[in-house]
């Protein structure tokens, strides 16, 4: 693997996390003002036909995301092959790659800006597997078996699927994504940067509130006949 490939794969994964945030809160946030607000309400049930596949498509595309984002196939680009190619090239993050990555600096202002970088070994790097290995067994006992048997395929008839929906939590799905946001953008951080990951999660729902903001956009209008 080339840095350049890596460099792809890391941010076309952290987008992949990035989209399945937005939808989960959309998907959330239209649930929420449906139970809070009775113009909503009203509004859905006169559109009933148009919000329940819209409802729909959110979670098939949620779960379908997922299963790209805890792919357990070696040839996807999953967290854990993020994970794995960025334990296994600890050369993308030496002081000497990094420093070609700020080649735009003055000699002056390049020597300053590496006296504070974190240059990482193989083994400090380690320590970004746990939490993913942790998230990555949730989804596998809890989330995979609905994405492959009731979203990606139609093996279940709904009186089997209905278990397999009890087992899951609404907030365990944030719960895992926003882990995983905070070790993409600590390793983005650090490969372009040079600033040691932080795993610690600071944000929850703050983070996306733009996202949240916009669904009473869409909806609220349309109650009051804009």
């Amino acid at each position: 693997m080339t840095e350049a490939e890596y460099s792809r794969s890391l941010i076309w994964l952290r987008g992949e996390i990035d989209s399945a945030l937005r939808i989960y809160h959309i998907s959330e946030e239209m649930n929420q003002l449906a139970l809070s607000d009775k113009d909503v309400y009203r509004h859905l049930n006169d559109e009933a036909g148009f919000w329940l596949v819209n409802s729909g498509c959110l979670q098939t595309s949620l779960f379908i995301i997922l299963g790209r984002i805890f792919d357990t196939d070696p040839s996807a680009n999953s967290i854990r092959t993020v994970i794995r190619n960025t334990v296994n090239h600890v050369e993308f993050f030496s002081e000497e790659a990094l420093r070609l990555r700020k080649s735009g600096l003055s000699s002056e202002d390049l020597e300053t800006y590496m006296e504070d970088v974190w240059i990482p070994t193989k083994e400090a790097l380690q320590r970004l597997k746990p939490g993913v290995a942790k998230y990555q067994k949730v989804f596998d006992k809890k989330y995979a078996p609905l994405r492959n048997k009731v979203y990606a395929h139609s093996e279940f008839s709904d009186e089997h699927a209905y278990p397999l929906f009890t087992e899951t939590k609404k907030n365990e799905v944030e719960e895992m994504l926003i882990y995983l946001l905070v070790v993409t953008d600590g390793i983005i951080a650090l490969y372009n940067n040079g600033r040691e990951p932080s795993l610690e999660v600071s944000y929850r729902d703050g983070r996306y509130s733009f996202i949240r903001d916009s669904v009473g956009r869409v909806l609220r209008p349309r109650v009051i006949g804009l």
